[in-house]
C-alpha cells in the first residue's frame, strides 16, 4: 500500500482538519485529511499533545493510504474516536459521528520546510480557533481516579476558565482538608503532574490561547483550571497527618511543589493573553528556560504566538536556519529593544553561548538550555549600582554585525577562584566551609571593611531577595542585618538558637543566599576584591564594569586584545558606583565577540 502524499496548501491562512471517521476500539484508524481557510471559521477541535521520543510505528490510513505515527497520538486518536452506531441511516449516522481535530504531526507536512515555517507561524490562531483544546496527557491508569477526584473539587469551586481567585485557593484547599485523603491519593495526584506535557515549551502556546482547554488522561478528563487551583491550594495549606500532626500539604506532594512555578507561569501568562497584555520575549525566555524542545530552535519559535505583532512580526520562522543562527537574530533584536540590555546579557551566565556553535558570538546565549546549575543573573537586580548613573552605549560591528561594541571600563583582573562543584544544596555546607576558610584569611578589605561584614554580606550578596526588588540586607534582615547566628547557620545548620524570630531569620539568609551567591564560583581579585563570578569563569578574567549595567560583568581577553562575554558578577564593595571614583578611571570602547 502507498505511502500518504500531501497536497500543497493553497492559500497562506489554509490549514488542514483531520477528518477522524468513527470506529471499534480494535479497528484500524480511518481518517482523511481537508483543506479549509481559517478565516471561514471552521469548526474542530486542537490537540496539545507530546510527540514522545520513540520511532512512528502506530499505523493509521488517511484517505486510504498508510501513515505511520508515534504511539503518544495514536492512543489519542483512539480515545477522541467516536464508536459507531448501528441503525438503518448507517451513512448519515456514521458522518454525524465523524471527529474534526487538528494535530501537528498530521496536518502539517513536516517534511515541506517552507509549508512547515507558514504552518508554525499560523498556530498561534489555530489553537484560538478552535471549539476546544484537548490537552492530552497520557493513557489512564488505575491509580488516575483518586487523582481526578480531587481535581474534580477544584471544578466545583473556581468559576471563571481564566482566573483563579484567593478565596477559591482557600476553599479548595479547606474541602480538601476536610476529605482527609491518604497518601496514595497524593500519589496519584503527583503522578498527573509528572507527563511530560508540563515539560515541553510548545504547549504553553496552545494553552495560553485557548479559549475552552480540556485536559485528558485515558477515561478521565477536567477543565484546565482545575490543575492550577489545586496545586496552589496545595502548596497554601496544611493537612492533618497520620500521627495527628498539621503539616503542609506540600510536604505530601514534592512532584506538585516542583511543579507549581511551572504552572503558575502558565496561569499567569494565560491570564494576560487574555487581557491582552503580551510579554515581551525576554520575559518569556526567562520563565520558560526550564521547558523543553526537540529541537533547540523552537525554543524561540514556540514563544512567537504569544507576543505583541510588532515583536513577532520580526522572527520569521525558518526551519533552514541553525538554531546559533536564529538565536542571534533573536537577541540582536531583543537588544535593540530593550532599555536594560545587561539584563539579557546576564543571561550567558545560565547559558554560554560557546557549546552550541564555534560562530556564535558570546554575547548570544544558547537559550536550548541550561549548561550547569542555575546562577543568579546579577543584572536583574535593580537596586545595585555599579556604573552609577552612566547611560548604556551599544552599537554592532564587523563582518555580519557579529561584535557588540559596549561603553566600559576594565576594572580588575580575577586572581584566584574557588569552584563551585556540588549538584544539589544539601551538599552546600561543605562548601560555605570553604568559603568562610577562604575569605577569613583576608587581612584587610580594599574598603577598609571589617573582614566578618564582608563574609556576611557576601554569603547573600547583600541582598534580602525573599522579597521581590532585590532589597538591600541592612532593611530587609534590620535587627538581624550582620548577627551571626545566621551567617553560621549557613556552615553549621544544626545550630538552630533562640525563638521562632531568629529561626525565621536564619532561614531567610540560607534562602537568599540558595538564590544569590549559590552554583557561582568564590574568586579573589588582583586588587584584593571579593566576588562570586559564573561557574565558567576562571583566573585570567577580567572584571568590568559597562555603562549603564546594575553589575559588573566578567570578560576574557581574545588574542587580538577584545574580548568574549563570560557573565554577570557580584563584586563585593564597587556594587553602588564606588569604582567610578578610582584614580584612572575613564569609559571606553569594549569589543565583544
Amino acid at each position: 500500500m502507498s505511502q500518504y502524499t500531501y497536497q500543497p496548501l493553497a492559500y497562506d491562512d489554509s490549514i488542514r482538519i483531520l477528518i477522524l471517521e468513527p470506529g471499534e476500539r480494535q479497528e484500524p484508524i480511518q481518517c482523511s485529511l481537508v483543506p479549509v481557510k481559517l478565516s471561514e471559521k471552521p469548526e474542530y477541535d486542537a490537540i496539545s499533545y507530546v510527540w514522545g521520543t520513540d520511532e512512528p510505528s502506530q499505523e493509521i490510513f488517511i484517505d486510504g493510504q498508510k501513515v505511520m505515527i508515534r504511539t503518544n497520538l495514536h492512543s489519542a486518536l483512539l480515545r477522541f474516536r467516536r464508536s459507531p452506531e448501528r441503525n438503518d441511516s448507517q451513512e448519515a449516522s456514521d458522518r454525524n459521528l465523524q471527529r474534526r481535530l487538528w494535530a501537528d504531526a498530521l496536518c502539517i507536512n513536516q517534511a515541506d520546510i517552507p509549508e512547515r515555517n507558514q504552518q508554525v507561524q499560523s498556530m498561534k490562531f489555530v489553537f484560538a480557533q478552535a471549539r476546544s483544546v484537548l490537552i492530552w496527557l497520557r493513557e489512564s491508569v488505575e491509580s488516575d481516579r483518586l487523582a481526578f477526584d480531587v481535581f474534580k473539587i477544584a471544578q466545583g469551586i473556581v468559576r471563571s476558565r481564566v482566573q483563579i481567585t484567593e478565596g477559591e485557593v482557600k476553599r479548595i484547599g479547606r474541602v480538601i482538608h476536610s476529605h482527609r485523603f491518604q497518601r496514595n491519593v497524593w500519589i496519584a495526584v503527583g503522578d498527573i503532574f509528572k507527563c511530560t506535557w508540563f515539560e515541553r515549551i510548545w504547549v504553553l502556546q496552545e494553552l495560553v490561547v485557548a479559549h475552552d482547554p480540556l485536559v485528558i488522561c485515558g477515561e478521565y478528563e477536567t477543565t484546565w483550571v482545575t490543575l492550577p487551583a489545586t496545586a496552589q491550594a496545595v502548596l497554601r495549606n496544611t493537612i492533618t497527618d497520620s500521627k495527628g500532626k498539621v503539616v503542609s500539604m506540600s510536604s505530601h506532594n514534592p512532584i506538585v511543589r516542583a511543579r507549581c512555578p511551572i504552572l503558575g507561569n502558565m496561569q499567569v501568562s494565560r491570564g494576560r493573553h487574555f487581557e491582552n497584555r503580551q510579554p515581551t520575549l525576554y520575559e518569556l525566555l526567562c520563565v520558560t528556560y526550564r521547558l523543553a524542545s526537540s529541537e533547540p530552535i523552537d525554543k524561540i519559535y514556540a514563544l512567537r504566538g504569544l507576543l505583541n505583532e510588532d515583536e513577532a512580526s520580526s522572527l520569521k520562522v525558518d526551519y533552514a536556519l541553525e538554531a546559533s543562527e536564529v538565536f542571534e537574530l533573536a537577541t540582536r533584536d531583543l537588544l535593540s529593544r530593550n532599555t536594560d540590555p545587561f539584563e539579557l546579557l546576564g543571561l550567558v551566565s545560565s547559558f554560554p553561548s560557546a557549546p552550541i556553535s564555534t560562530s556564535s558570538p558570546s554575547w548570544v546565549p544558547d537559550y536550548s538550555g541550561l549548561k550547569a546549575a542555575y546562577v543568579q543573573m546579577f543584572s536583574s537586580i535593580k537596586t545595585y549600582r555599579a556604573s552609577g548613573q552612566a547611560r548604556s552605549q551599544i552599537s554592532f560591528t564587523g563582518l555580519n554585525q557579529k561584535i557588540l561594541c559596549l561603553g566600559g571600563h576594565i576594572f580588575d583582573k580575577v586572581s584566584h577562584c574557588l569552584s563551585w562543584k556540588y549538584q544539589i544544596f544539601e551538599e552546600s555546607v561543605w562548601w560555605y566551609q570553604e568559603c568562610q576558610q577562604y575569605v577569613l584569611q583576608t587581612d584587610c578589605y580594599p574598603t577598609r571593611e571589617d573582614i566578618f561584614s564582608c563574609w556576611w554580606r557576601l554569603l547573600v550578596c547583600d541582598l534580602f531577595s525573599t522579597t521581590p526588588g532585590g532589597m538591600r540586607a541592612a532593611e530587609g534582615f534590620k535587627s538581624h542585618y550582620l548577627d551571626p547566628k545566621l551567617s553560621d547557620f549557613m556552615t553549621n545548620p544544626t545550630r538552630l538558637e533562640g525563638g521562632d524570630t531568629i529561626r525565621g531569620a536564619q532561614h531567610a539568609y540560607r534562602d537568599t543566599a540558595f538564590s544569590t551567591s549559590a552554583c557561582s564560583n568564590l574568586c579573589r581579585t588582583a586588587n584584593g576584591y571579593l566576588a562570586w563570578i559564573p561557574p565558567q569563569a576562571h583566573s585570567g578574567d577580567y572584571i568590568c564594569i559597562f555603562a549603564g549595567a546594575t553589575c559588573p560583568f566578567v570578560v576574557r581577553e581574545r588574542p587580538e586584545g577584545d574580548y568574549t562575554l563570560v557573565g554577570s558578577a557580584y563584586v563585593h564593595g564597587i556594587m553602588d558606583g564606588e569604582a567610578l571614583d578610582f584614580e584612572g578611571f575613564k569609559w571606553g570602547e569594549i569589543r565583544i565577540h
